[in-house]
C-alpha cells in the first residue's frame, strides 16, 4: 500500500499485526458485535480474502480523491468542513474495515484454538426499523435489527447476506451517514430487502408500503464508497440535505438498485441519487421525483443502464431529470421523464464528451441540453416504434420517411446542423469514431466506386461546397498491413429537389471492410440535407 496522509498506512500495518496473543474473553466480545461468530468457516476465509483485497482499494480510492474532491469544492463553493468530513468519513471506513479484518483472523484463531465454540447460521438477516433492537442477533423476525447500519457498518457482511426490512417501517437518521463496508462478489450480492405482501412477508404484515430511510433535511446519506456488488430492492431514501444527495456511489461497481424511491433531496443543488466513478450500475423500476437539484446525477467515470424508471420534478420542481458529467454515460429504456410533473430546465442534460443511449422512452421535454462532443443516440423516440433520432451538441440526425430517393431506401436520414456545427465540428451520423461510421462495407481487392444519394433540405442561401458537405470512404491501402487511405466525393448540391450521387472511387490493396461517413460542416438556419441510407457499390 502506497504511504498515506495522516499516517493511515502505519496505523493500518499496527492495527493488523496478530502476533500478541489477545485476551480471548475480551475477543468473543468483539466477535460477537462484529456479528462474525455467526459466520462459517468458508465465510470467514472469504472475508479474509476480501479484506485484504479491499483495504489497498480503498487507500487508493481515498488518495486519488483529495485533489478531485478538492476540485469539486472549489467548482461549486463547497464548504471546506464538508470535504474534510467526507475524507475523515473515508479514513475512517479503512480503519473500520481493518479492525473488521483483524475480527475475522481472530476469530479464525480462537476456532482453531478450541476457545471458540460456533453453531454459524445461515445469511439472512431481519429488520425492522420501528421495532427492532440492536443489541438482538437480527436472526428471525423477534429478534430484528432497529437499524439499516447494524447491517451495513456494524457487523461483518459475507457474500450473499440478505437482509429482509418489515414493510411500513421507517428510519429517521440525522447525525450521521449510513456507510456500507463490505463486497459482494459476482456470483452473490449483497442486499437488502424491502418486504412485500405477496413475496418477502416474513412478519406476515399484509402490506406493500415500502419501507423508508430518511435523514430529517440533515446533511447525510447513504453512502456505497468502493463497495462492489450490493443490491438495494423496494426502499424509499429521501430528505437529505447534503451535497451528495440521498444515496451516494462512489467508485462502487455493480450497484443495483429495483423497485426503490430516492425523493425530497432538499439541497439547492443537491440529488436523488448521485453516482461517480462506478461501473455496471443498473436502476430499474425505481422512482425519482421530488428532489430539488436533479433528479438522477452521473458523474465522471459513471457508467449506468436505467431500465423503466420514472423521473419526475414532483413538488420541488425538480431542475433536472439526470444530468451527466464529463464523460459519464448511460442507457436508458422504456422509462419516462416529467410526464406526472416536469422538470424545470431539462429532462436531459450532458457535460463535456458524455454519451447516452436511449431506447423507447417519453421525454416531457425532448429538447436536450448537450455540451461539447456529445451524443445522444434514441430508437424508438417517444415511445414511437420505428422512430429514430441522434442529438450531438452540432445538431441532430433524424429517421426520416417522408423524404426518399425513388429506387434507394425506405427512409433518410435527416441533418439538421446547429450553430455550433462548422469545419471544426462537422455533423455525421457517428461523430464518436473513426471506425464505427455511418456504413461498414465489405469489398475486394479490385476497383471500386461507392455512392451516396444526398438532396438538400430546405433551399440554402448559399449552397455548401464538397468542402462543406462531403462523403469519405476509409479502405485498406496496404496488401497485408491494416494501414488506410481515405478517399472524398467531389459532387455538390444545386437545389433543393434533386438527389445527388456523391460518388468515391478507389482501389484497396486487399478485401476488407471499407468505412464510409457523410459529413456537413455548414450551417443556416433550417438548412440541411437528406441522406439516403442505401449505399451502392460498383
Amino acid at each position: 500500500m502506497a504511504i498515506t496522509p495522516y499516517g493511515l498506512r502505519n496505523w493500518i500495518l499496527t492495527r493488523l499485526d496478530a502476533s500478541i496473543e489477545p485476551n480471548w474473553s475480551d475477543q468473543n466480545d468483539v466477535s460477537v458485535y462484529r456479528g462474525v461468530y455467526l459466520k462459517h468457516d468458508y465465510q470467514l476465509q472469504e472475508l479474509l480474502k476480501m479484506y485484504k483485497a479491499k483495504i489497498p482499494r480503498l487507500v487508493q480510492l481515498y488518495q486519488d480523491n483529495l485533489e478531485e474532491l478538492s476540485r469539486y469544492i472549489k467548482k461549486f463553493d463547497i464548504p471546506k468542513a464538508e470535504l474534510k468530513g467526507e475524507l475523515e468519513g473515508m479514513k475512517s471506513k479503512i480503519m473500520r474495515i481493518a479492525d473488521k479484518w483483524l475480527a475475522v483472523k481472530r476469530e479464525i484463531e480462537g476456532r482453531e484454538k478450541g476457545w471458540f465454540k460456533r453453531e454459524p447460521v445461515g445469511t439472512v438477516y431481519y429488520i425492522d426499523l420501528d421495532g427492532g433492537n440492536d443489541a438482538a442477533d437480527g436472526l428471525s423476525t423477534a429478534n430484528a435489527w432497529l437499524t439499516i447500519e447494524k447491517y451495513t457498518t456494524v457487523t461483518a457482511r459475507s457474500a450473499g447476506d440478505i437482509a429482509y426490512v418489515r414493510a411500513g417501517t421507517s428510519q429517521s437518521k440525522t447525525n450521521a451517514d449510513i456507510l456500507v463496508d463490505e463486497d459482494g462478489n459476482e456470483d452473490n450480492f449483497i442486499q437488502i430487502i424491502g418486504c412485500d405482501s405477496s413475496v418477502n412477508d416474513p412478519w406476515g404484515d399484509a402490506s406493500d408500503v415500502k419501507p423508508s430511510l430518511s435523514f430529517g433535511d440533515a446533511a447525510y446519506k447513504l453512502y456505497f464508497n468502493g463497495d462492489l456488488w450490493w443490491k438495494l430492492e423496494r426502499l424509499v431514501v429521501k430528505e437529505s440535505g447534503g451535497t451528495y444527495g440521498n444515496v451516494y456511489v462512489l467508485g462502487s461497481c455493480n450497484f443495483r438498485c429495483l423497485d426503490c424511491a430516492f425523493t425530497d433531496d432538499s439541497y439547492a443543488s443537491g440529488y436523488g441519487l448521485y453516482i461517480q466513478n462506478s461501473s455496471n450500475v443498473r436502476l430499474e423500476n425505481c422512482i425519482f421525483k421530488d428532489n430539488l437539484g436533479t433528479n438522477l446525477y452521473l458523474r465522471r467515470g459513471a457508467r449506468v443502464k436505467i431500465d423503466s424508471c420514472t423521473f419526475d420534478g414532483g413538488v420541488l420542481t425538480t431542475d433536472y431529470g439526470i444530468r451527466l458529467d464529463t464523460g459519464a454515460s448511460c442507457e436508458i429504456v422504456d422509462s419516462s421523464f416529467g410526464l406526472t410533473t416536469s422538470h424545470d430546465l431539462y429532462d436531459l442534460l450532458t457535460d463535456a464528451g458524455a454519451e447516452v443511449k436511449i431506447r423507447n422512452t417519453e421525454f416531457n421535454n425532448p429538447t436536450f441540453k448537450l455540451g461539447w462532443n456529445c451524443v445522444i443516440s434514441e430508437e424508438d423516440v417517444q415511445k414511437v416504434y420505428g422512430t429514430h433520432k441522434s442529438t450531438y451538441y452540432q445538431g441532430k440526425v433524424t429517421k426520416d420517411t417522408g423524404v426518399t430517393r425513388s429506387g434507394g431506401a425506405s427512409s433518410s436520414a435527416k441533418f439538421e446542423p446547429n450553430g455550433y456545427c462548422g469545419i471544426n465540428n462537422p455533423l455525421t451520423l457517428h461523430a464518436k469514431s473513426l471506425i464505427d461510421s455511418t456504413f461498414k462495407l465489405w469489398v475486394t481487392a479490385a476497383e471500386t466506386t461507392i455512392t451516396i444519394y444526398i438532396r438538400s433540405f430546405g433551399a440554402w442561401g448559399t449552397y455548401p461546397t464538397n468542402a462543406q458537405l462531403w462523403c469519405e470512404a476509409n479502405y485498406l491501402n496496404h496488401a497485408s498491413n491494416a494501414t488506410r487511405s481515405t478517399q472524398k466525393s467531389t459532387a455538390v448540391l444545386s437545389d433543393e429537389t434533386t438527389w445527388v450521387a456523391f460518388t468515391m472511387t478507389f482501389t484497396p490493396l486487399q478485401a476488407g471492410w471499407v468505412y464510409v461517413n457523410v459529413f456537413l460542416n455548414k450551417y443556416e438556419a433550417n438548412k440541411g440535407c437528406y441522406v439516403d441510407i442505401k449505399p451502392i457499390i460498383s
